[in-house]
Order: structure tokens, then C-alpha cells, then sequence
């Protein structure tokens, strides 16, 4: 059963009317596709060491399971990995402790979703 990570962004009004206001979908698309990315770096390097604070690569098959779903944007885009024992690493299980590796990747990718939207607002204006 694969395991995915999803996120929905909410808070700012302001960010959202803005978001309203986008009349351009490739624009909300480039830039989801864009944080979507993101997500999956930062997951990937979240997973690639140093031990004791974070995974290690032993055998790549987590860092390397990472991958996008575009196929609901614009409405959503997700990031996560199929590997069901992904959860247990970062959530814990039993006697093994959480080793975090999505949530802190996912607060960084979301600190660069406003940059992503000014990027891809400022190349729809230059195509113009």
C-alpha cells in the first residue's frame, strides 16, 4: 500500500486572495510543480546522513522512491514514496525512534512556495 504525504497550504488571506486572482492556470501549475520538487529534495537529502540525527543511505531504496503526482494540478500536487515502511521512519514504531524526514522537508519547500509563485508570475509577464 504506498504511503503519501500530502499538504494543503492555508493561512495568510492575502496570500490566498492573491491566489484568487491568478487567471492563468500554467502559472499555479508551474509553480505547484514546482514546490512539489522541492518537497522531494529536501526529503532526499533529509534521508542522506549524518546519522545519529538523520537517516543514512544504506541502501538508496527510500531516497530513491521520493516522486511527484502531478496528475491533479492544479487542484492538488503531492509528494511522498510508495515504501509502506517509510512510515515507520518517520513516525516511529515500537522501540524504533522517529527520524523525521518529511515534515521538516516539507517546512522548508513551504518557506519557498511564495518565491516559486513570484518566479513563475514574473516569466507568464515576460511572455506577455
Amino acid at each position: 500500500m504506498p504511503v503519501t504525504f500530502k499538504t494543503y497550504l492555508s493561512g495568510d488571506s492575502r496570500f490566498a486572495e492573491m491566489l484568487n486572482r491568478i487567471h492563468a492556470p500554467q502559472v499555479l501549475e508551474a509553480s505547484l510543480a514546482r514546490a512539489a520538487d522541492e518537497l522531494v529534495a529536501q526529503m532526499r537529502a533529509n534521508v542522506s546522513g549524518p546519522r545519529p540525527r538523520r537517516l543514512d543511505v544504506v541502501t538508496g531504496e527510500l531516497r530513491d522512491s521520493f516522486a511527484t503526482d502531478l496528475s491533479n494540478s492544479p487542484d492538488s500536487v503531492s509528494a511522498g514514496t510508495p515504501l509502506f515502511w517509510a512510515e515507520f521512519w518517520e513516525l516511529g514504531k515500537g522501540n524504533r525512534k522517529a527520524k523525521p524526514f518529511a515534515k521538516p522537508a516539507l517546512q522548508a519547500a513551504l518557506e519557498r512556495v511564495p518565491d516559486f509563485f513570484v518566479d513563475e508570475l514574473e516569466r507568464a509577464r515576460d511572455r506577455v
